[in-house]
């Protein structure tokens, strides 16, 4: 019985249930830490959706983000949907950045989190933080729904959104993206500083996300439908920026 399994003399799943109801937040997230683990173990819907209803419900964000995080390892795709649906539209920036980070390290096509991540990412202009994560996981995703989207990201006054703009464009490898990363190429405003290595501008990171878009073009397309070498100039090899390229 699902009530009655024990995790290495730990409680049972019934107790952690009730736990997870607990007054103190750290009895709270002990819980849902102990009930994420045996989801690795032992499939259940059942603290599948107390998870998620932690996501939702819980008033602590560190549980919050204790029962998010286990839904993502260990948990349904279509049950850590509703829960990331939910924290995309929080208040919160530092839960929304979370929410995309999770996004960022689930490592797999989410076409259902698109749309959602899309809206979130339209209402977080005075969410610096929230909106870069949400422009990295969006790249990750590689779903060509977000061109436009992040499109309007290259066009901000903030050389930093620029950037990191233009990196997810180039994942992307959508043809759409050529002129929004062409226009960068004289913008030679600092993107980002890699740690104790070298300041990227905004054009460096434009001219590698070109070469990545055309490589993933290539890779997809017959050669008939693909842009010219024209349209996307061949450029250096940044040894330096290897991160990038990934």
């Amino acid at each position: 019985m699902e009530g009655r399994a024990e995790l290495d003399g730990r409680p049972d799943v019934a107790s952690l249930l009730s736990s997870l109801r607990d007054e103190e937040p750290q009895a709270r997230r002990e819980a849902a830490l102990m009930l994420g683990q045996l989801l690795g173990q032992q499939r259940s819907r059942r603290v599948m959706l107390a998870l998620r209803n932690m996501v939702l419900e819980d008033t602590d964000d560190h549980c919050r983000k204790a029962a998010l995080y286990w839904l993502r390892v260990n948990g349904e795709q279509a049950i850590l949907n509703e829960a990331l649906r939910c924290v995309l539209k929080d208040a919160d920036q530092f839960m929304r950045m979370n929410a995309a980070w999770n996004i960022s390290q689930a490592g797999e096509r989410n076409p259902g989190i698109v749309e959602p991540l899309i809206q979130a990412l339209e209402s977080s202009w005075e969410m610096p933080i929230a909106s870069a994560a949400i422009i990295e996981a969006l790249g990750k995703l590689r779903d060509a729904r977000a061109v436009e989207p992040l499109a309007a990201y290259v066009k901000s006054p903030h050389s930093y959104w620029r950037g990191i703009a233009a990196q997810a464009l180039g994942y992307l490898g959508d043809p759409r993206a050529i002129p929004h990363l062409r226009a960068l190429l004289t913008d030679h405003a600092p993107a980002w500083k890699e740690d104790h290595g070298p300041v990227f501008s905004v054009a460096e990171v434009a001219r590698v996300a070109l070469r990545r878009l055309r490589t993933l073009q290539k890779d997809r397309l017959p050669k008939h439908r693909q842009f010219s070498e024209k349209e996307a100039p061949d450029v250096a090899d940044f040894k330096s920026l290897d991160a990038l390229k990934s």
